[in-house]
């Protein structure tokens, strides 16, 4: 299979103080592709590029796949980054219809996709495992602080 797309490098998305920090990108619809430092991939796609990549610099309390890229940045030490902007991306089904065929070229070249579908690969199964351990943590830390001090 061909990529059809053409892929605009934006740069490296590098750990600084312990918190991925990704280059500046455009606030626009489009998909962007992270090449992990480990050999893994992701494709993503958003309404706001830019907006969307911040998520990935401290996902707080955000969903799952938020926070397995967080630490999957954090444990490859960074990623290259690019985006792909050109088209009618205002639409989200036009994006994702894009996205789910770039994610299909991927694994057809044998690319490793940190993206949903295959749960079965170790790299992303140690990633849920560092999100629900940040999240017990979280929690502990909220229940501590209900608790009443033991005498």
């Amino acid at each position: 299979m061909t990529n059809s797309l053409i892929w605009e490098a934006c740069g490296e998305v590098n750990i600084v103080d312990g918190r991925p920090v990704s280059p500046k990108v455009v606030s626009a619809p489009g998909l962007y592709r992270l090449k992990f430092r480990n050999g893994w991939w992701y494709i993503g796609e958003s309404a706001n590029i830019q907006r969307r990549l911040s998520d990935y610099s401290w996902p707080g309390q955000g969903i799952e796949p938020d926070h397995r890229i967080y630490h999957a940045l954090i444990d490859a030490g960074g990623a290259t980054l690019e985006i792909f902007t050109q088209g009618d991306l205002s639409t989200k089904s036009n994006r994702c219809v894009i996205e789910f065929r770039e994610i299909a070229t991927a694994r057809a070249e044998g690319k490793n996709l940190l993206n949903g579908g295959s749960k079965s690969n170790s790299f992303l199964l140690e990633m849920s495992i560092k999100y629900h351990e940040s999240e017990i943590e979280r929690l502990r830390h909220k229940l501590n602080a209900l608790s009443p001090e033991k005498e």
